[in-house]
């Protein structure tokens, strides 16, 4: 019988490279995931397998059912291209600390973006 967990926490942040991107489908920026479970049943803290923590995906934040597809791609292979913009062409992420929980185990999952498609998109994740 396998353990049941519950999520607590899940967010995005992105590193303080940045969120914004050239439309080539070669830069990347970072999706840090930060995942925290609990097992409901004595509330301890849940280490999620690596196979549990591979089922979390990037969707569009207004629609979640809807996974990150078509000109908008991620991975969680790090590409060989740069992943900063040329100074004043973009905006600075937000560098606060992601919240905390007390007694609560930290996981993440790093995906990188990539698009082809010259537009503001909002990000989200789910896990299934």
């Amino acid at each position: 019988m396998s353990v049941q967990w519950e999520v607590t926490l899940l967010s995005i942040n992105t590193s303080e490279a940045g969120t914004s991107l050239f439309a080539n489908g070669q830069m990347q920026v970072a999706a840090n995931v930060l995942i925290k479970a609990i097992n409901p049943i004595n509330y301890d803290p849940y280490l999620l397998t690596a196979a549990e923590l591979a089922k979390i995906e990037l969707v569009d934040y207004y629609n979640t059912d809807e996974k990150l597809v078509g000109p908008w791609k991620f991975t969680s292979v790090e590409n060989e291209f740069s992943h900063t913009m040329p100074q004043g062409t973009g905006c600075a992420a937000d560098a606060g600390d992601p919240p905390t929980q007390p007694f609560m185990v930290d996981q993440n999952k790093r995906y990188w973006v990539s698009t082809t498609k010259a537009e503001v998109k909002r990000v989200g994740a789910r896990i299934t």
